[in-house]
């Protein structure tokens, strides 16, 4: 059965197709993560938490033509972090794990890798995720 991740964004929402036949071992990370099902231990204050850990946190670097990355609440864990690309990125091809693809909102991934940045990529406002939903339809 089909798997989905709704990223509900303070700039809009994107739907992913997760793909757990490609990647069942991040699938399963992310939506462990995504639904407070796994434990993890905030970066911020090393306790152990078993709520959704992508909630409020924000999309930290941003680049246009290329990517928006997220998914840590400091922005530099990578056991969960990741990122969506906005075009095809075949130079990445064997060093990161592909776990699904966008199916709805392109224009939002579009909008964000566009906010103005740094010189670090960081968006000069934060731009958050402010849930992620995951189903099976």
């Amino acid at each position: 059965m089909a798997k989905y991740a709704t990223l509900v964004t303070s700039k809009g929402t994107i739907r992913v197709r997760l793909l757990p036949d490609h990647a069942p071992k991040t699938v399963d990370n992310f939506v462990g993560l995504a639904t407070g099902a796994k434990e993890w231990r905030d970066p911020r204050d090393g306790k152990k938490k078993n709520e959704p850990m992508y909630d409020g946190t924000v999309f930290h670097r941003v680049i246009p033509e290329f990517m928006i990355q997220g998914g840590d609440p400091t922005g530099s864990t990578n056991g969960s972090q990741f990122f969506i690309t906005e075009a095809p990125t075949t130079w990445l091809t064997g060093k990161h794990t592909i776990f699904g693809e966008v199916i709805e909102g392109m224009e939002v991934v579009n909008e964000i890798a566009r906010v103005p940045r740094d010189k670090r990529d960081k968006p000069n406002e934060d731009v958050v995720i402010e849930r992620v939903e995951v189903s099976e339809s």
